[in-house]
């Protein structure tokens, strides 16, 4: 190593999986659709077809418009907590950045992590994401959840690394 990589921290993202929020986003869309599929053919079933058009166009324009602003509002919503919540090791600290317009920033130091919990479903196992969740040591003894990460074992490793240097018996 030379001297001006002893000098310089590299800042790691730790990138949540777009797995997660694509599978989110398919889930939700198949949720919605369902729903305006069985009110339109409640619709059909409950109305006669004497004079249709105008209550017939009516309904269906309102309907669609309310599952559109429904769908915009999800998906808006759901990438913004996806892009507005990461997280930046920087050598011996963990950085916690919440927000995509008012940015709080967290920082956590490393040497006070006391325990390492790493959970995946079959699915997260399957496309290789996962939850890492961390405990720290001190008076305040806070927990921190990093939600949906790609490749959380290799972190998980890097943290355990941590603990072994500190001491801390697990």
């Amino acid at each position: 190593m030379d001297r001006s990589e002893s000098t310089t921290t590299r800042l790691e993202h730790l990138q949540p999986s777009v797995v997660v929020i694509v599978l989110r986003l398919l889930g939700a869309l198949l949720f919605l659709d369902t729903v305006y599929a069985f009110v339109v053919l409640g619709f059909f079933g409950l109305n006669n077809f004497h004079d249709w058009h105008s209550s017939y166009v009516l309904v269906l324009l309102l309907s669609h418009t309310v599952k559109y602003g429904i769908i915009t509002t999800l998906v808006v919503r759901l990438f913004a907590v996806w892009a507005g919540h990461s997280y930046y090791l920087d050598g011996h600290h963990l950085i916690e950045r919440v927000g995509l317009i008012n940015i709080t920033e967290t920082t956590y130091e490393l040497s006070q992590v006391k325990s390492i919990v790493m959970n995946q479903s079959w699915i997260a196992r399957r496309f290789n994401y996962g939850t890492i969740k961390l405990s720290f040591a001190g008076a305040s003894k806070e927990k921190v959840t990093l939600r949906d990460v790609n490749n959380p074992s290799v972190y998980k490793q890097y943290f355990d690394e941590h603990l072994q240097v500190q001491g801390w018996v697990r």
